[in-house]
Formats: structure tokens, C-alpha cells, sequence
């Protein structure tokens, strides 16, 4: 039998879970697509009476899409590492569910986490071997 994830009120299955990823990164990928199409429209628009430089096809437009992706970000939200700690991850893991012991790990974290990760990290800057966690 699947396991079961809860993704806010509604339980699924992990089938339903991945099918859920899969077609937010199938609808990433289209809209990426698109956004390659808008991008080579105004381009072949614009820049060859602006500034008298020749017409781009899909791909090269898509490529230029990625690029400045690559070079100045954006396209999405920037979290850090607090998402991991306070929201769920991808369908609704480790938050909830039929996750084992993972749901609990936001408030161990906040009743003993902070102040054992602050002990190991003392531990180490004195250079003292610490056992493994049990």
C-alpha cells in the first residue's frame, strides 16, 4: 500500500504526490517555452530597427532567456534555508503525513535543536570529539 503525505487539508496518496511535482516542473518547462517565444517575438520586434542588428530564431531567443537567467537571476522566489524549517518541501514532506518522525522535527528544533547545534558548534571550535547522535 502507498503511503500517505498530507498537502495542507487533503490527504493523497505519494502517487498523487509525484504526478503534483511532475506537472509543476511540465508546467516550468511550458512556461520557459513560452516565455522563448515572447522573448524572440520582441526581439525580432525591436532590436533590428533600434539597433540595426539581425533577426534571432527560437532557439538562439531561448538561449538568450537562459542566459540572462544564468547571469542576473530571477523567475522565482529566493527562500534560503528558513523554508526548510517552516514550510513544507516538495508535496507536503517532511510537513505532515505518513513521514515518520520528521513531523516533529519543527519543534524539536525549536525546544532543543538551536541550543544542541549551539553546543556541537562550541564542542568543535574547542576541538573536543563528540559521540555520534544516537
Amino acid at each position: 500500500m502507498l503511503g500517505k503525505c498530507r498537502t495542507s487539508d487533503t490527504e493523497c496518496s505519494r502517487a498523487y504526490c509525484y504526478c503534483r511535482c511532475f506537472g509543476g516542473i511540465a508546467l516550468a518547462v511550458a512556461l520557459l517555452l513560452v516565455v522563448g517565444l515572447v522573448a524572440q517575438i520582441l526581439w525580432n520586434w525591436l532590436v533590428p530597427d533600434l539597433f540595426n542588428l539581425g533577426a534571432v530564431s527560437y532557439a538562439q531567443a531561448l538561449g538568450l532567456v537562459i542566459l540572462g537567467r544564468l547571469l542576473f537571476g530571477g523567475f522565482g522566489h529566493h527562500h534560503g534555508f528558513g523554508r526548510w524549517h517552516r514550510h513544507s518541501g516538495w508535496c507536503g514532506w517532511p510537513k505532515g503525513g505518513d513521514c515518520g518522525d520528521w513531523r516533529h522535527y519543527g519543534a524539536w528544533w525549536d525546544a532543543e535543536g538551536k541550543e544542541s547545534f549551539k553546543k556541537f558548534g562550541e564542542s568543535k571550535k574547542a576541538g573536543k570529539e563528540t559521540p555520534p547522535p544516537l
